[in-house]
């Protein structure tokens, strides 16, 4: 009796279906692992699109294997062709997985695992040649469906959320619009508006001279997703504790859902979607929100060897492009505000507009890059993530030629960010709306340039961070006023309701509304108090690295409490660098003990 001949894999499944399959194996191993670090650590800088993107992507960047199978089958036996394709692709799949974790591994531990996956695999497919084939067959259907289904499924939730939530709206006459701009890490002391030397907002003068500008105005956090969500709340940190790894939590109301309430349409663009995005909670109460998108670069970078490849440092210099992909600039955000506002003229609007240009790794466009000097070679030191974010490395170790560099390409950014805003406010001008529109314009934190030996931000509570721009136009407000009586964003969203005549009721903090107005008040507000916790990845040096840091500010004191209880205080007035620490001089102490008893009280409530 005649033995039954097996076949070979390479001839029974073709070669686009069998690449397809392992395209789709590897992004489905990626998704899975994703859905496990969701679980874990809440969040993950992904788009919820990843589940139509990331197969997408998978199948882009393993079609050229296609033509690799084709290549073998013309130069290796028959006898040979299965082995080697599938060891072919198990090992691109394998790698796939694997880059995943290619700063923990290596690229030697990441290239030998991958080879010893490949193998196993290869031993193990090659011995089962007819139950694979018809594996690849029955399940590969079922694989694209997946695809076209969560494709399907994005895009339906989308038009729900557009078409549904008009029709819950109340009405709203005579209300004025709202538009709340938040300019990313944008300091005070670096804006020519509150006296830098260099003239980075010009704009933003002209539009002070319309209303109301405060000089000292102070965040609630040192870096974004506490900062956003306490002006978004009107809680503290340590109230609503949004934090690294925690989304802002249901409970508090927030302004867009106030505004929502009271029949207004409400939107958001986002530029920064690490930390202002729909995942970590602060698409609560916009019936439109714009953070992540699904531009083709987006599509690669969902998929880890996409990364990879567009990450790499050599990479970057021959295609000469070292910003991230998929950043939108102010132009896009301001594109996608107006596009938007076309189509909902027949209510009153809030909308929120963030701003990330000034924000790392500082690459404004021309003009605005060499404005302030010549563009140096900065960008090849930029190290670029899988979270869509890029920074400068070794910056404690540069001179301070590359510092002011560093600081020069910031200012850049800040200008154009500037002429950005100011062109949409023009914009408003022209649409007849500037009359019936709140305007809101500020920072959610600073940066820091080597005070204190530091840079970035996230890390301390010096004033650097803190302290940030606000400005104030609206129907009920004088114009071309200086505020200099200190205010926290802790207290904005109250101010804004009452400006727009609503009922800030479940919106904690204390309105500021009448001091805008030029009016005497008795009392300044809530306390002046921020908190930052350290991050996953916190350095050493750090100061946040000792644990929990909180600060009050009393003018002209800061107040400095560290995680290991250590204690700094400054006379910022007197001493605006904040290089002498005062906290043991014995003439401090009654000011010492007024300024911990007025932080512990706020933390108490």
């Amino acid at each position: 009796m005649k033995a039954e001949v097996v076949e070979p894999v390479g001839f029974s499944v073709p070669p686009v279906l069998l690449v397809s399959w392992f395209a789709l194996c590897a992004a489905y191993l990626e998704l899975a692992y994703m859905g496990g670090q969701k679980l874990y650590r809440h969040v993950i800088f992904a788009s919820p699109h990843i589940a139509w993107m990331t197969p997408l992507a998978y199948l882009i960047l393993f079609s050229p294997l296609v033509l690799a199978i084709l290549f073998l089958r013309r130069v290796v036996p028959p006898v040979h062709q299965a082995r080697f394709s599938l060891f072919l692709l198990s090992a691109v799949l394998a790698f796939s997985f694997l880059s995943i974790f290619w700063v923990t591994l290596g690229p030697l531990s990441t290239g030998l695992l991958a080879t010893g996956v490949a193998m196993q695999l290869t031993r193990t497919i090659a011995a089962r040649q007819a139950g694979f084939a018809r594996l690849v067959r029955v399940t590969l259907p079922w694989m694209f469906g997946f695809v076209l289904l969560a494709g399907a499924a994005m895009t339906a939730r989308g038009w729900y959320r557009q078409r549904a939530a008009p029709d819950a709206l109340v009405g709203a006459d005579r209300a004025p619009n709202v538009i709340f701009l938040v300019l990313d890490t944008v300091r005070g002391m670096s804006m020519s508006l509150y006296g830098y030397s260099r003239q980075t907002t010009p704009g933003l003068e002209r539009f002070a001279a319309q209303g109301v500008v405060f000089e000292e105005a102070y965040s609630a956090a040192p870096w974004t997703l506490p900062s956003i969500a306490t002006m978004f709340t009107g809680r503290y940190p340590h109230e609503h504790g949004a934090d690294w790894t925690a989304p802002l939590p249901e409970g508090y109301p927030t302004l867009a859902e106030v505004f929502r309430d009271a029949g207004y349409a409400t939107a958001g663009f986002v530029a920064n979607t690490n930390y202002s995005s729909a995942e970590v909670g602060l698409d609560r109460g916009f019936m439109h929100f714009e953070d992540y998108t699904t531009l083709p670069s987006d599509v690669i970078l969902s998929a880890s060897p996409g990364r990879f490849i567009l990450n790499n440092p050599k990479f970057r210099r021959v295609i000469g492009f070292y910003e991230t992909f998929g950043r939108k600039n102010a132009d896009r955000v301001n594109a996608g505000f107006t596009s938007w506002l076309a189509t909902h003229t027949e209510r009153p609007f809030f909308a929120y507009l963030n701003y990330y240009d000034a924000h790392e790794p500082y690459l404004p466009p021309s003009p605005f890059d060499t404005q302030f000097g010549p563009d140096s070679l900065r960008k090849n030191w930029l190290i670029h993530q899988a979270t869509r974010a890029a920074f400068r490395k070794f910056k404690e170790s540069m001179t301070a030629a590359e510092r002011a560099a560093e600081q020069r390409a910031y200012d850049g950014s800040i200008a154009y960010l500037d002429s950005r805003v100011e062109r949409l406010l023009t914009q408003l001008d022209r649409l007849r709306l500037s009359r019936e529109t709140i305007v809101i314009i500020t920072s959610d934190h600073g940066e820091l340039f080597g005070e204190h030996g530091l840079f970035s931000h996230g890390n301390s509570l010096y004033l650097p961070l803190l302290r940030v721009p606000l400005l104030l136009r609206a129907p009920s407000l004088p114009a071309g006023v200086r505020i200099a009586t200190p205010v926290t964003l802790r207290d904005l969203p109250r101010t804004v309701l009452e400006l727009a005549g609503l009922d800030g009721r479940g919106i904690s903090g204390e309105s500021f509304a009448r001091l805008a107005a030029g009016g005497v008040v008795s009392e300044t507000g809530s306390p002046i108090i921020s908190l930052v916790g350290p991050a996953p990845n916190t350095r050493e040096e750090h100061p946040v690295f000792k644990g929990p840091m909180w600060s009050i500010i009393s003018r002209p004191y800061q107040y400095i409490l560290e995680g290991d209880g250590s204690e700094e205080l400054y006379d910022f007035v007197g001493d605006p660098g904040q290089t002498a620490n005062l906290a043991s001089a014995p003439q401090a102490r009654p000011i010492l003990d007024r300024l911990r008893e007025g932080l512990d009280s706020a933390r108490r409530k």
